[in-house]
């Protein structure tokens, strides 16, 4: 059996495609621009300038410091496979806070469901006995029982955010924001994989793709037991801390389909349905596997096929499809870096790709045809690992 994107998924339309920001075919949702091969980073991104890649680097300026303010660190702008806009340090290691779902926790359900370990609509009990039953108030329930892993992902089993959480609603029948949702989650796919998630993002993930020791950690569970029948445990609520290069990688990901440089790290269907509305009431109407999702045209600012994972203090990975774009913008992890745009977390991110998307509106300079690509310089390297 696999954590796959079965029948069920399929029939109620969460494969369905979103309304592109301009015309593309499915098969080519995250592929390269028609006529263009994939550009893949070696040791470090390559580098253009903004204009080489159709955007505005005075446009790219005002959204960099869109981003600096409020405490906003670093980050970047990758378009077309190039880093086209850089600011801050490159070697700076941010506490990405709730990023770490969709960036990481997701990334190891769908790597579950490559290495064929449960279906997204199996009982989460059946691959984990005891979740739910930290407290006797919610083995009185009876629901417990009835939880899937995808009410897991989508944040809709019915726990509330307390530590220990309490089953405040029936599986399915609502969304409760709840970090320990998530963390019951990372607990589950420990057991799934028989070893320390730590290991297996490492050895699948992080190393295929390039990201080196030096540039991210993952700590033991500071909310949770820090081991579950043996094994160290982590958490998806939050403790992956990373440099903006890294995270974009990642973002890098997904924005291929969940191939790198002809490796496949995630299926391309799971990709789709991870980044897409789900059709269960989760906490927000845009909200995917811990992915937030313009699937439904929620910020009509920005394009319908964008999808991004933010953590407090608005360290996010943003990914726009249509755009062939991934950016990153990391903050302090705590409410003084946040971004522009109110109380709502998808205004905030819509905010700042808005100017990003303004970029790729403008007209741009016109470009030398000399004009340089270089890699970005490396970054230190350290001897201890995540």
């Amino acid at each position: 059996m696999l954590f796959t994107v079965g029948v069920t998924a399929l029939q109620t339309g969460l494969m369905s495609g979103p309304v592109e920001a301009r015309p593309q075919s499915p098969s080519s949702l995250r592929d390269p621009p028609s006529g263009q091969a994939a550009v893949w980073p070696g040791k470090d991104w390559s580098s253009a300038s903004p204009e080489s890649q159709g955007m505005s680097g005075t446009v790219l300026d005002i959204a960099a410091r869109h981003a600096q303010q409020a405490g906003g660190g670093s980050g970047c702008v990758i378009r077309h496979g190039f880093l086209v806009k850089e600011w801050g340090s490159p070697a700076t290691l941010a506490d990405i806070k709730s990023a770490t779902k969709g960036a990481v926790g997701t990334t190891l359900l769908g790597l579950a469901s490559n290495a064929g370990r449960g279906n997204l609509d199996d009982r989460a009990q059946a691959h984990y006995p005891e979740i739910g039953r930290e407290t006797p108030e919610n083995v009185a329930t009876g629901w417990l029982g009835e939880i899937t892993v995808r009410q897991h992902a989508t944040m809709t089993a019915g726990f509330n955010d307390g530590r220990p959480p309490k089953l405040v609603r029936r599986p399915g029948a609502g969304g409760e924001y709840s970090n320990d949702t998530a963390n019951m989650l990372a607990e589950l796919l420990t057991l799934a994989f028989q070893e320390d998630l730590a290991v297996v993002l490492r050895r699948e993930v992080m190393d295929p793709i390039g990201v080196e020791p030096s540039q991210w950690a993952w700590r033991q569970n500071q909310y949770r037991p820090k081991t579950i029948h043996g094994l160290t445990s982590r958490e998806f609520a939050s403790g992956i801390t990373l440099t903006h290069r890294a995270l974009a990688r990642i973002g890098y990901v997904y924005l291929r389909g969940g191939e790198w440089a002809g490796r496949r790290i995630l299926s391309r269907e799971f990709v789709r349905e991870a980044t897409r509305p789900t059709t269960l009431p989760a906490p927000f109407g845009y909200y995917g596997f811990y992915w937030g999702s313009n699937g439904k045209g929620t910020f009509p600012e920005i394009p319908k096929d964008t999808f991004w994972a933010l953590g407090l203090g608005d360290s996010v990975v943003v990914v726009c499809p249509s755009l062939d774009l991934v950016t990153v913008r990391l903050g302090v992890g705590a409410n003084k870096s946040q971004l522009p745009g109110g109380d709502d977390w998808g205004k905030r991110v819509a905010g700042f790709l808005a100017l990003i998307v303004k970029a790729t509106q403008a007209t741009p300079e016109p470009a030398s045809p000399a004009a340089p690509v270089k890699p970005r310089p490396s970054l230190p390297r350290k001897t201890s690992g995540a």
